[in-house]
């Protein structure tokens, strides 16, 4: 099943006709019921060579569908191969075509998977989620412009994240705090937010 409209859409109905695969492969076009189509697939194959942080992939994750993927751009940080989903070299067909055999021959392993994903999709990702983490990211990036020489050190993590400054370019220990909001480990979001206002995050 392929959802969606797209300049590429004539040259895939010509190569699935070409292929033999015309009573097989079902071109459903745009739809709004997409959560519903989600929940109906026994799995989500995205292996694009290149992307940012999917939202096709999100969404999926979020409906419980299991998803295969290829481990470019931000899909690096969102799937545990193993143990959220599977992984694959998007441009090895075969690679592909294995996996997409595991999912379908061991649905229970699919499952847990599937429901993994979509813990930290809701717990991570959520709207409301991502917008006070962009918060917290903004306030952060305004303590920073003004930090020099010594670097700011934030130690109230639980590791010694150094926020360092913006203007020489370097982003590691900006990169560290974010994934320490985006994926803490036995911190609720009271105690987050709490941080922040320690913090003067918001201020």
């Amino acid at each position: 099943v392929i959802i969606g409209e797209g300049p590429e859409k004539n040259r895939y109905r010509d190569q699935v006709v070409k292929s033999g695969l015309k009573d097989r492969v079902h071109f459903l076009g745009y739809r709004r019921d997409v959560l519903m189509l989600y929940r109906d697939l026994d799995v989500l194959v995205q292996v694009s060579r290149f992307e940012g942080m999917p939202m096709v992939l999100l969404e999926a994750m979020a409906a419980g569908c299991p998803v295969i993927v290829n481990p470019v751009g931000g899909i690096r940080d969102l799937i545990v191969d193993e143990q959220e989903g599977w992984i694959t070299r998007g441009q090895n067909p075969r690679e592909v075509s294995l996996a997409i055999k595991k999912v379908l021959e061991h649905p229970l392993e699919a499952r847990k998977r599937a429901s993994r994903a979509q813990k930290k999709v809701l717990c991570c990702y959520s709207e409301n989620q991502v917008f006070d983490s962009w918060r917290m990211l903004n306030g952060w990036w305004k303590l920073t412009k003004t930090a020099h020489n010594p670097p700011v050190h934030m130690n109230n993590f639980g590791s010694n994240i150094v926020m360092y400054d913006l203007n020489d370019g370097s982003m590691k220990g900006l990169r560290q705090a974010f994934n320490q909001l985006l994926f803490p480990k036995k911190r609720g979001m009271s105690e987050r937010l709490k941080m922040a206002q320690d913090y003067d995050v918001f201020g």
